[in-house]
């Protein structure tokens, strides 16, 4: 295998390991742990990410969720496209209005969240299967070739005599 291919398939799994940073812990990178600001859901309550959220909802009784829909949606449904960028999720949330239909969503995100984590994983996992197969072809090559220049100097070395 050449050295191009092998620096190729490094490169793959450098990309691919920075995807896999994103998606290592569903709960964090991408659920706005680590690089996206809170969401403040009241005085003194701030959610970090998507469980947190679904946590928070399930503890309102039913007149503060109404409050919390009233007032505060519309910056949860923000907050939420800022971290994930995804619209198509957002306007789900922000067009439910029940306290399950809006848990359903937000669960529904985790898992595929949690798919996408699983891919990622079988992905890195194939790249680094065949970068460590490139490299023991590599490997046996190099011995072929040290070998086959032994075999050379021998037969050169006998022929003198």
């Amino acid at each position: 295998m050449s050295e191009e291919k092998t620096q190729e398939q490094m490169q793959q799994i450098n990309l691919g390991q920075e995807d896999l940073e994103k998606v290592e812990d569903p709960q964090k990178e991408m659920l706005g742990e680590s690089n996206v600001h809170s969401f403040t859901v009241n005085e003194g309550t701030e959610v970090d990410n998507l469980l947190d959220l679904i946590g928070y909802i399930e503890s309102l009784p039913a007149e503060e969720f109404t409050d919390f829909v009233k007032n505060k949606k519309r910056t949860m449904t923000n907050w939420l496209n800022e971290v994930h960028g995804d619209e198509a999720f957002t306007q789900k949330v922000e067009q439910a209005v029940s306290k399950d239909e809006i848990k359903s969503h937000l669960k529904s995100k985790l898992s595929e969240l949690d798919d996408l984590k699983e891919e990622a994983k079988e992905f890195m996992e194939t790249i680094e299967e065949e970068v460590q197969e490139n490299k023991d072809e590599e490997k046996k090559e190099v011995e072929e070739k040290k070998e086959s220049g032994e075999d050379k100097k021998d037969k050169k070395e006998k022929s003198e005599e």
